[in-house]
Formats: structure tokens, C-alpha cells, sequence
């Protein structure tokens, strides 16, 4: 995804800019895929996907592997790295910024985050949306990762119990107890 953003105006105003404009139904379609990924109550929530891959990789490469993504997908949604914002005094991270999104108008209708929502959008404020679609798309970018490293080590019997260690049958699919396993990823 490719993004230019052209702003005009003069100190803290802004009287003009310039971004892409996404088509809403392609939008929400994606929405509705990653919200599997993202949202912590969802199956395939990354961190719990980082935790089940930690217990059954028998490499140790591919365990920091899937540290490594697993430490940059949560530094991501701090915000400390790429585009932050400001409003009315208080840093926006990025996952309160995709979380007003999804809670605020999309899947749930959280009161607050409605409020907080068309508050931001009152402001005009096109870093705001920038700033999701940025985030967005680097942590699309991690769950593409995090496929190809589990694909890998399906393809090369790098699970515990999979093929390559007990000769045969079908590598364990279990999710560790718990849900995430974030103390050992």
C-alpha cells in the first residue's frame, strides 16, 4: 500500500490535504480478516499463535524466529517506532488507534470509543487515519511472516512430535494452556 499525504496550511492548522481514498467495502472486507489476528479474543490472535508455535518448534532458530516477530508485533502497537500522534495533549498509540476503529465503528458499538471515534474525525485529522493504515499494514506484513515460518516448519518437520521425530502422523495443532504464551515468546 502505497500512501502520500499533502498537507497545506500554516503552523498547527491545517487547511488542506491531499491522501488516497480507500473503497469502504474493500476495507471492512480486509477489516473482517484481520480482526481474526488482531483481536485477543479470536482463535488465531498472533501472540497466541507466537506461543503455540514457541511450544512445538523443535528448532531453536525458529523459536527466536517467531520471538523476534512476536517482540515487533507488541513494539508496534505501542507506537514507540514510524508515525505517533498527538491529540489534545495525549499520545494516540497505535493499538488504541485500531481499537477505536474496530470497537468504535465496526464490530462492536462501544459507547466510548463511538465518542472518542467521532471526536477524531471532527478534528479532520488525516494523520489519524494514516496512522492506522500505516500500522496496519506492518502487522499485516508480520502475520504473512509468521504464516511462512509456520508453512516452513510444517514442510520441514520442525515440530515437536511432528514427522521428523516420531517417524510419521500428523504434527500437533494444540494451543498452549492458557492462551498466550507471551513469558516465553
Amino acid at each position: 500500500m502505497n500512501w502520500c499525504l499533502t498537507i497545506r496550511g500554516t503552523g498547527h492548522e491545517v487547511r488542506e490535504y491531499e491522501g488516497p481514498e480507500l473503497d469502504e467495502e474493500d476495507w471492512r472486507s480486509f477489516c473482517m480478516l484481520f480482526r481474526q489476528f488482531y483481536m485477543r479474543g479470536e482463535p488465531l490472535y498472533i501472540p497466541r499463535v507466537c506461543g503455540a508455535c514457541w511450544q512445538l518448534f523443535s528448532d531453536e532458530d525458529m523459536k527466536r524466529e517467531v520471538g523476534q516477530l512476536h517482540a515487533e508485533w507488541k513494539q508496534t502497537l505501542k507506537g514507540t517506532t514510524g508515525t505517533i500522534l498527538v491529540v489534545d495533549g495525549v499520545l494516540l498509540n497505535p493499538e488504541h488507534a485500531i481499537d477505536l476503529l474496530f470497537y468504535g465503528d465496526y464490530f462492536h458499538s462501544d459507547v466510548e470509543e463511538a465518542a472518542e471515534l467521532k471526536h477524531m474525525r471532527e478534528l479532520k485529522l488525516p494523520l489519524y487515519k494514516m496512522l492506522v493504515l500505516e500500522k496496519v499494514r506492518r502487522l499485516t506484513g508480520m502475520i504473512l511472516n509468521l504464516g511462512s515460518i509456520v508453512a516452513f516448519a510444517l514442510e520441514h518437520g520442525l515440530l515437536r512430535g511432528g514427522p521428523a521425530e516420531s517417524g510419521g502422523g500428523e504434527p500437533s495443532t494444540s494451543t498452549p494452556k492458557g492462551g498466550e504464551a507471551s513469558a516465553t515468546c
